[in-house]
């Protein structure tokens, strides 16, 4: 008989199509994919326009893909408004193992200056594309100046997509890494204790979080604000504050917020109103917020940094009879898992809600226009 342990892997067969989720294929050799459908970031079916600008930022993946030498590639389709997305090898197989020493090597490389990129390289060009979109006058430009906008913003998302992924593959590839290698040097001690060594660092999550319990704290004081929050639904809340000076004033205050951090929606839905168009998100974590006692949420964080010291502490100091190498290697993971911990929720900020709202605004400025044709 046939030695079967070293036969190749199977050859891709379609999956057969279910009868309450008819699929065409345009291309035929896509039915052979290994797709997969995302709950996790998108949920709901999704407008077909919004897919096409989804399915180039998923594709993202084969910008870093290529750059760290990894041998897969990724595509994205909308089916029957889901979006699923399919990564499948892009070399022969007896080529994967030389390509995945390459691919290693490169992700090493990343994950040794992975901080010193975000902050001196790819923050500023998100920040410049962010200002770009902020200083062009929508309403102001002409049609042929408006579609020629809307090429240059599709641009801007796809080299967006590819900043994400350079930056979340190895951020997430150090946290687990080190993840593995703590459970390799300590044991099972605990499900989540390596993570005790990556808390307590400060990330933009976490100061949106501060800003809007310290929006709380002023509305706690404002007997006039607290009752309104308290009492009105949220779809009434502003206009009941409206209606008072007090309440005036914490409107204004959270405008301010809401032009700092407003630029998201609850999800990455491009359909859904951001904060700003709709803060009835905003006014719901008020209302909650109100309810509860004094807390000092910078305190917190001290104390969670304070924790991780101390842990990092007694991790090295167990590692002191180990080789030199095995210290090194824990230092360089450690490092590469704090700085990915950080950038797992900044590049959230700065990709994943501030783009996207811009890149509403763009479209739903063609919407207005469409509108206004069809009325007159």
């Amino acid at each position: 008989m046939p030695d079967e342990s070293h036969a190749g892997p199977p050859e891709p067969t379609p999956i057969e199509t279910p009868e309450n989720f008819p699929v065409t294929w345009e291309n035929p050799k896509d039915a052979e994919l290994p797709w997969e459908y995302d709950p996790m970031h998108f949920t709901n079916p999704i407008p077909v326009l919004e897919g096409d600008v989804w399915c180039v930022f998923r594709e993202g993946f084969n910008y870093a893909f290529e750059a760290y030498e990894i041998p897969n590639r990724a595509v994205s389709r909308l089916i029957n408004t889901y979006l699923y997305q399919a990564m499948f090898p892009a070399v022969p197989p007896e080529e994967m193992e030389a390509h995945g020493k390459r691919a290693e090597a490169a992700l090493q490389k990343a994950m040794s200056n992975l901080s010193e990129r975000w902050d001196t390289e790819w923050l500023p060009e998100i920040k410049a594309f962010l200002e770009h979109w902020d200083t062009y006058d929508l309403g102001s430009a002409s049609m042929p100046d408006l579609l020629a906008h809307l090429d240059d913003t599709l641009e801007k998302q796809e080299r967006l997509a590819g900043i994400h992924f350079l930056t979340v593959l190895p951020a997430y590839v150090g946290m687990g890494l080190f993840d593995d290698l703590y459970h390799d040097l300590f044991g099972d001690e605990g499900a989540f204790d390596a993570y005790r060594l990556l808390q307590g660092f400060d990330n933009k999550t976490l100061e949106v979080d501060r800003a809007l319990w310290a929006l709380s704290r002023k509305a706690r004081e404002a007997s006039e604000v607290r009752e309104v929050l308290e009492t009105q639904a949220i779809a009434e809340v502003v206009t009941a504050l409206e209606t008072t000076s007090a309440g005036q004033a914490f409107l204004s205050d959270l405008k301010t917020f809401l032009n700092s951090y407003g630029q998201r929606s609850l999800n990455w839905d491009l359909s859904l109103p951001s904060w700003i168009e709709d803060p009835a998100p905003v006014i719901k974590n008020l209302k909650d917020y109100i309810t509860q006692d004094e807390r000092d949420p910078s305190g917190e964080l001290e104390i969670l940094a304070t924790e991780r010291e101390e842990a990092v502490a007694s991790a090295r100091e167990r590692l002191k009879g180990y080789p030199q190498q095995v210290r090194e290697q824990f230092e360089f993971l450690l490092n590469a898992a704090q700085v990915g911990v950080v950038l797992s929720e900044d590049h959230g900020f700065w990709i994943d809600f501030q783009a996207p709202y811009r890149i509403r605004l763009v479209i739903l400025e063609f919407g207005y226009r469409l509108r206004s044709a069809s009325c007159r």
